[in-house]
């Protein structure tokens, strides 16, 4: 059996915060399962060589039945507590990021101007989204990748629900294999926002994985989407979060 370096964010926050009483005057503290990602270099999709220093990602997409907690809305369609949460737009994520980090009594990574316009502190150990470069390194299996064509294989239908087996629907998080290291859903299932805005339209962020209804093309891990952060929203959009560490 593989084993993979994930823990519970619930678990190791006291590490990562020596001396601050986390969970102090906390009612209810959700769980959050994250994988640990060793920073290193790599050659990006846009074929830049990039560095990414060491951050915890979360192993599944965010499902609903986490959302509703952290924010007590749904708009998901359709709606099942372990189907990933979708139809949101990237300010009700990045939203969602800050409240998950103030129930688990951790710093907030945004700041969020009047105007909608967004400022994130990376140094904080908060709950963020996160940036292209670090979801791509992620998808690729990091410093244990094996160079799969696809996030944990260069079968697609071993790691991903995606136009040809999906039957039009999103699926329950973690139903495929992980990849290298023990992340699921990185190809397929819903898209995932990230933070970094598309540079050919500052309006514009980009979303990574490809989704239930996409060509093969768009699994990859180097497969980028440019879509509008204010008004879109759908049924093939979701999020996984992320925190540093070490910084």
């Amino acid at each position: 059996m593989k084993l993979y370096r994930n823990f519970s964010i619930t678990l190791i926050l006291a590490f990562l915060f020596t001396g601050i009483n986390l969970f102090a005057q906390q009612d209810y503290v959700p769980e959050l399962f994250l994988a640990e990602v060793k920073g290193g270099d790599y050659v990006t999709g846009t074929g830049m060589s990039v560095f990414v220093l060491d951050y915890g990602i979360s192993t599944t997409e965010v499902d609903q039945k986490l959302w509703t907690e952290v924010m007590g809305y749904n708009n998901s369609k359709p709606v099942g507590d372990n189907l990933p949460v979708n139809n949101i737009v990237w300010l009700e994520a990045v939203e969602f990021c800050n409240k998950l980090s103030t129930m688990m009594g951790l710093p907030v990574v945004y700041t969020i101007q009047e105007n909608g316009e967004v400022f994130a502190d990376m140094t904080v150990g908060g709950i963020r989204l996160p940036t292209e470069e670090e979801w791509e390194y992620a998808a690729k299996g990091g410093n244990q990748s094996l160079g799969y064509k696809y996030a944990g294989s260069n079968n697609p239908d071993e790691v991903a629900w995606y136009f040809n087996n999906s039957s039009k629907t999103i699926h329950p998080v973690g139903s495929k294999m992980p990849n290298e290291l023990g992340l699921f859903d990185m190809s397929g299932n819903v898209a995932e926002w990230t933070f970094d805005t598309d540079t050919k339209n500052s309006y514009n962020r980009i979303v990574k994985g490809g989704t239930w209804n996409s060509k093969i093309s768009l699994l990859m891990p180097n497969a980028r989407t440019s879509v509008a952060a204010e008004n879109y929203g759908d049924e093939r959009v979701g999020i996984r979060v992320a925190v540093s560490m070490n910084r």
